[in-house]
């Protein structure tokens, strides 16, 4: 089961978007914003254009309050607790409130702080309580939009921000060799080989 568990994870966070390169400038800045009206929720800036939103000032989350970014599972490695992020000044309620990723001097997406006791599926990236309090404390995970065949969270001017600033890691891929019935009876038996690739050059490969 624990492998069947790998491969279900990995495949969760694999996609592409494709975008034009946009080679990043001397003074991008990667950074999470929120925006300077917290009671503003997702369904209600929907139909606004991204670049007309106020934001506040100095970002939540900046370059330098992280070690690396993994790109395969977008998981942000802090360099504190996280709780420190999730202060009363903060003032983020896990109702949909936006956040904006900004990256190479270009705001990229739209997510937001999503509880999993909404009814409502998030249609963009979205952090929410249960990575929060299960995921470990340095650890901040943006998820993948329900029902999204496009995964915004691939984009070129994140990706070169953070290369440019050393803080991108590939993270890992994995793809399945062979795949064979033993038996199929009433305890089916199945043989399969897979490989597991360290996307980050000065690593190798294992399977």
């Amino acid at each position: 089961m624990k492998i069947f568990f790998v491969l279900f994870y990995l495949l969760l966070f694999m996609g592409c978007n494709e975008e034009n390169l946009i080679n990043p400038t001397e003074d991008s800045t990667f950074g999470i914003y929120l925006l300077k009206d917290r009671a503003v929720s997702i369904s209600k800036i929907r139909n606004i254009n991204i670049n007309e939103l106020e934001l506040e000032d100095i970002p939540w989350i900046t370059s330098s309050d992280i070690d690396f970014y993994d790109y395969s599972s977008h998981c942000i490695y802090l360099k504190k607790d996280k709780s420190e992020f999730f202060t009363e000044d903060a003032n983020i309620q896990m109702n949909d409130q936006p956040f904006i990723i900004l990256a190479n001097n270009m705001r990229c997406y739209v997510g937001s702080f999503h509880s999993g006791a909404s009814s409502m599926a998030p249609t963009q990236p979205y952090i929410d309580e249960m990575s929060i309090q299960f995921f470990p404390s340095d650890i901040l995970h943006i998820s993948k939009a329900w029902k999204n065949e496009i995964d915004i969270r691939i984009n070129k001017n994140l990706e070169y921000d953070l290369k440019e600033k050393n803080k991108l890691h590939k993270g890992l891929s994995l793809s399945i060799k062979n795949v064979n019935v033993i038996s199929n009876s009433d305890t089916a038996i199945v043989l399969y080989s897979y490989a597991i690739t360290n996307n980050d050059k000065k690593f190798g490969v294992f399977a």
